[in-house]
């Protein structure tokens, strides 16, 4: 799982480019930006917060429960966000 913490001035950023991860954390961290990297590779960037890092623990232990019409919409609502930008 591609997964980074980076700062800038202001902010601490959380970026993955796991569209399953980014669609769980995206229900209840808005999302902040996709950029798009070597290969045509899209990251998602969350800012990051104990709730996001609680939510990425849970996702990665298999512990997260998310109703499953909710994650899809907005799995749908994930890839429209891609299609967008290319």
């Amino acid at each position: 799982m591609d997964k980074e913490i980076y700062k800038n001035q202001n902010a601490t950023y959380f970026k993955t480019s796991t569209l399953p991860l980014a669609t769980v954390l995206s229900l209840n961290v808005p999302l902040v930006n996709i950029i798009w990297e070597d290969g045509g590779i899209a990251a998602f960037i969350f800012e990051d917060s104990p709730q996001l890092k609680d939510y990425v623990q849970k996702y990665l232990n298999r512990e997260l429960q998310v109703e499953p019409q909710t994650y899809y919409n907005q799995l749908k609502l994930m890839k429209s966000r891609l299609h967008e930008r290319i």
